[in-house]
């Protein structure tokens, strides 16, 4: 100890020497003085455990949520089951509804019958085929009969250059067999002149669902019979004529040979139709056609039989 150095101050001396040679009593490493900033263990290790905890409360959250999620699919699985059931129930009464109708339209159009088939003037006979009782009785694609028949008149607009006067009077989506008995969908259109069997080309994409294609007439002057099928055939309209029905093809030049003759008849098939129109259908074209063609004159009443042979 220097001499007049107070006890404190060497005491203060030494601590300052001690520190700076990193003797025992240092704080720092290597006289370097401690961070002031740095973490104590016992902080990193709540830290660590604070971490863990989180995760593990996330998890429990997550289960949670998880269990609330299938809660809430369960909850709307029963809610769309209840709706579809409502639904269910709506439509089983609109179809009851429906048939409802049908029946009473049918029960109008069998009343109707003997008027149409009797009708003395296209004008009369054009008015009872507009009746309510009617149009709904041939609703069937009824957005494709309207357009065919909007095809044919402006066809004969095309042609003839010039308005004749032909009316459209009613038309009905029915399958057709032709010569070789193959099924084709067709819209039979009858007119004050002509009976028209329409293609008509479905296009889903198409705003109005398609568009005619094409059509063959026959002339109303040229039928000669009507058959009505019975049994297992009710629904099936045979119409006949004194010319061969449907443009020419392969057939003719086998008829030509003498191997065959063209079919002057066509089969019509109207089973499509829903309820109690299909019980009326038949009937009802066969009377609008029988008034048209006797309506045209000079033709006499057009037989009409049954496909037991029982004239009607």
């Amino acid at each position: 100890m220097s001499e007049g150095m107070s006890a404190g101050a060497a005491a203060y001396l030494a601590s300052k020497q001690g520190k700076a040679a990193g003797g025992e009593g240092s704080s720092g490493v290597g006289g370097v003085e401690p961070d002031q900033h740095a973490a104590p263990k016992s902080f990193k290790f709540d830290a660590a455990v604070e971490a863990e905890t989180v995760h593990r409360e996330s998890i429990a959250e997550a289960e949670v949520a998880s269990a609330d999620d299938v809660r809430s699919l369960a909850a709307h699985a029963r809610a769309e089951m209840v709706i579809q059931q409502q639904l269910s129930q709506k439509g089983a009464k609109n179809v009851e509804a429906v048939e409802m109708k049908n029946t009473e339209a049918a029960e109008k159009v069998a009343a109707l019958l003997p008027k149409i088939k009797a009708a003395a003037a296209f004008d009369e006979l054009e008015k009872l085929l507009k009746e309510p009782a009617v149009i709904a009785t041939t609703s069937r694609r009824a957005d494709a009969v309207q357009r065919c028949m909007g095809y044919c008149k402006l066809a004969r607009l095309k042609e003839l250059s010039k308005d004749d006067g032909e009316v459209m009077l009613q038309g009905w989506a029915v399958s057709s067999f032709n010569e070789w008995n193959v099924k084709q969908e067709r819209v039979l259109v009858l007119s004050t002149k002509y009976l028209y069997r329409v293609e008509f080309k479905d296009d889903p994409d198409s705003p109005v669902g398609g568009t005619p294609v094409k059509f063959a007439a026959v002339d109303l002057g040229v039928l000669t019979s009507l058959d009505e099928g019975v049994d297992n055939n009710a629904g099936i309209l045979k119409v006949s004529t004194s010319e061969r029905d449907g443009n020419p093809n392969l057939l003719d030049g086998i008829a030509k040979l003498g191997l065959a003759k063209p079919k002057h008849e066509r089969e019509y098939d109207l089973r499509d139709y829903k309820h109690s129109a299909k019980e009326t259908i038949v009937p009802l074209v066969i009377a609008s056609i029988v008034a048209a063609h006797r309506i045209m004159g000079g033709y006499g009443e057009l037989p009409v039989t049954r496909a037991d042979k029982q004239v009607v």
